[in-house]
């Protein structure tokens, strides 16, 4: 087992090498989902291994006949990365990275109060809202015999699932107290395929 600490969030990640996380699916999703690749930022592990933080810009879009009750700051809580080579190995579930991630974080209780404004928007058909989040990876520094569980240099495609629901609480209640509003989405969203190139000469730091 490999543990790192993913600045991106406030929470120990436990990459559990070997043990194969549940792939994510993009089919039937009421939001299409986008990310725009940002800043890379090549972040010192071991003798073998360094961290990659990607910061994506999110793009969303309320792809049902419904009203959609959103999340206001989503791109903010956990989430999961799968990795292949191509886009088409993606949606296959031909996944080369793919690790278990366990967060340990405190979460706050779900909202208790009938207005949804000061958390959450509200999405009509077609409409469309932008954010930001930040990922990280963990790869190995050569091709030769990289660690397991990590991801080597050269061309790869990515998708990111990050949770839309960062409560303690199931949604239903939640989902029933705004009925008249619209439909609350608490399932996790998955990003279109993201194209990343991981350069074998990356320039490593020692991040904070």
């Amino acid at each position: 087992m490999v543990r790192i600490w993913f600045a991106t969030r406030c929470a120990i990640a436990l990459l559990a090498i070997g043990a194969f996380a549940q792939g994510a699916s993009r089919e039937g999703q009421p939001i299409r989902l986008t990310g725009s690749l940002g800043e890379q930022t090549y972040c010192r592990g071991d003798r073998d291994t360094f961290s990659i933080h990607f910061r994506l810009a999110l793009h969303a879009v309320n792809q049902t006949s419904d009203a959609l009750i959103v999340i206001g700051n989503f791109g903010k809580a956990d989430y999961t990365v799968q990795m292949a080579r191509t886009a088409e190995e993606l949606d296959e579930g031909k996944y080369e990275y793919n690790p278990n991630l366990d967060y340990f974080e405190d979460l706050p209780d779900a909202p208790r109060d009938a207005d949804l404004s000061k958390e959450f928007i509200v999405l009509k058909p077609d409409d469309t809202f932008e954010s930001t989040t930040n990922v990280a990876v963990v790869a190995s520094h050569g091709l030769g015999r990289p660690a397991r569980g990590t991801v080597t240099p050269g061309k790869h495609s990515m998708q990111v699932t990050l949770s839309a629901w960062p409560y303690r609480d199931p949604p239903d209640e939640t989902a029933k107290r705004w009925k008249q509003y619209g439909r609350l989405v608490a399932q996790p969203l998955t990003t279109e395929p993201i194209a990343i190139d991981i350069p074998p000469d990356a320039p490593v730091y020692s991040c904070r």
